[in-house]
């Protein structure tokens, strides 16, 4: 469960940090499964279904037929926990559970759930923006909680936020796939939020945030879990 200073950074930080909450031999699982995955795609030329290869520019241009995804890489994997049961038991786990439960409420339901892969090299960024533009129907309850696989650090994208942006309100996103004007987005104010495989990161639906892309030659491989009270 959550201490209060924990709530209380969460609700003025608009995020919190939560070191080694899976073991390291979970996260090889893990890895395990993505190493599954990627041999399933491995003869891929496009994204199809739930699972979206890597194009330059990012994996939505790729989808969208503007440019050529890269053969066999992917991106990302939607609904991860249709396809693994391993995932799926992460996303019943009462460690993260009970953490949403304390800020959620005592029901919950899990909304969204997506493996990211952000591949060495061409690992590509997900530039600034709010996950509330994109599901504006969930309303200010939804919070999401991100665990790194691999360790994820600055070189190899891993996430950024701006402390206190969630207190900004909806900002309007543009574009195709939905982010934000770096123009509109105080930048000196941003951190890096380097993690151990197993930590993890819980952030409000309104908090700005963008990972860089991955230049380095480790991949960051990460998943992302959605939580929100039933209606």
């Amino acid at each position: 469960m959550l201490t209060e200073a924990q709530r209380s950074q969460y609700q003025e930080q608009g995020y919190l940090i939560l070191p080694h909450l899976f073991t390291r031999e979970e996260m090889e699982a893990a890895s395990a499964e993505c190493e599954r995955f990627q041999a399933m795609v491995a003869d891929w030329e496009e994204s199809s279904g739930d699972f979206n290869l890597e194009a330059p520019g990012g994996g939505f241009f790729g989808m969208q037929g503007g440019v050529k995804s890269y053969k066999g890489v992917l991106r990302k994997v939607h609904n991860v926990i249709a396809h693994s049961a391993l995932f799926k038991s992460f996303s019943e786990d009462p460690r993260i559970t009970e953490l949403m439960q304390a800020i959620i409420g005592p029901r919950l339901q899990v909304t969204t759930t997506v493996l990211w892969f952000k591949p060495s090299r061409v690992g590509s960024v997900k530039p600034w923006h709010q996950e509330l533009a994109y599901f504006t129907e969930r309303g200010l309850i939804e919070t999401s909680i991100w665990i790194a696989i691999d360790p994820a650090t600055k070189e190899n994208g891993c996430m950024q936020f701006i402390p206190g942006s969630h207190k900004l309100g909806l900002i309007p996103h543009d574009g195709d796939e939905l982010q934000l004007d770096e123009q509109r987005v105080d930048v000196s104010k941003a951190i890096y939020c380097e993690l151990e495989p197993g930590s993890a990161v819980m952030f409000h639906s309104l908090i700005l945030h963008k990972t860089a892309e991955n230049l380095s030659d480790k991949p960051r491989r990460s998943f992302t879990f959605q939580y929100n009270r039933p209606a």
